[in-house]
């Protein structure tokens, strides 16, 4: 397996690519060893955060070029199978009812920056370095960075990011909105599974509400989102989660939610 799932005491479930040489780079077969990770996650009620992280020098290279090979004559077919398992992975963390988190340790490329740009907290090492990369090769971007990418960056930056594939250092990713945070890599670890246990301790439902309002805010008109949000609200209010939240605030004391 070159991709592992571990799900700690701290209700964190960490999802690591572990195929530092082919630069953590997905193939057919570690597409769906990770999306069925993911979906794993959101099936499980011991997981309160996933976290990404990657083995070696390079968080992910994106899809695996190499596994064209010999392929190259019929290389519409192989993208269109490419895409449907880099698709299912972007669908089901997209999905999930909690946060994800990923750190950043090196190069994010093609998907590997969308898995980045999608996360809800995305924690840096100064080594880290972003490239779009796909129209060096011919190709247009996938995995869902043109819908991504502009909503953060803004979408003259985002055809900058696309058409020029200039490779973004860490700081500029963080001025551009690509990265929450940025850290020293002695730290990153550290700083990103503290961030996703601190999270995971946290109201799972309302989480799923967060990432459901952030989603759907990018295509709501503001009277959608309001009705939403108002929904969305009524909804934790009346849930055990919500009572207790209220009811420790206004005890002061620390809440305790449980796993669901």
């Amino acid at each position: 397996m070159s991709i592992g799932l571990r799900v700690g005491a701290d209700r964190v479930a960490e999802i690591r690519l572990e195929r530092p040489q082919r630069a953590n780079a997905l193939d057919l077969e570690h597409a769906r060893e990770m999306a069925a990770h993911v979906a794993e996650c959101g099936r499980r009620d011991d997981v309160g955060a996933v976290l990404i992280s990657a083995e070696g020098a390079t968080f992910c290279a994106g899809g695996d070029i190499g596994h064209f090979g010999a392929e190259i004559d019929r290389a519409d077919a192989v993208i269109a199978q490419m895409v449907e398992e880099m698709h299912a992975v972007i669908r089901e963390l997209a999905a999930l009812p909690m946060p994800v988190i990923v750190a950043v340790n090196g190069p994010a490329a093609g998907l590997g920056l969308s898995l980045v740009c999608l996360a809800d907290l995305a924690v840096a090492a100064a080594e880290a370095s972003f490239k779009v990369a796909y129209t060096e090769i011919g190709l247009c971007p996938d995995g869902g960075s043109s819908w991504l990418l502009p909503r953060l960056v803004g979408r003259a930056a985002a055809a900058d990011l696309i058409l020029t594939n200039r490779v973004v250092d860490a700081a500029t990713a963080l001025e551009l909105g690509i990265v929450s945070r940025l850290v020293a890599a002695d730290d990153l670890a550290g700083e990103a599974r503290g961030i996703a246990a601190a999270l995971a301790a946290r109201s799972r439902p309302a989480h799923a509400a967060v990432r459901r309002l952030l989603l759907e805010s990018s295509t709501n008109t503001f009277a959608q989102q309001l009705e939403l949000e108002a929904t969305e609200i009524v909804r934790l209010a009346g849930s055990e989660g919500g009572r207790e939240g209220i009811a420790a605030f206004l005890e002061k004391r620390p809440p305790s939610f449980n796993a669901g």
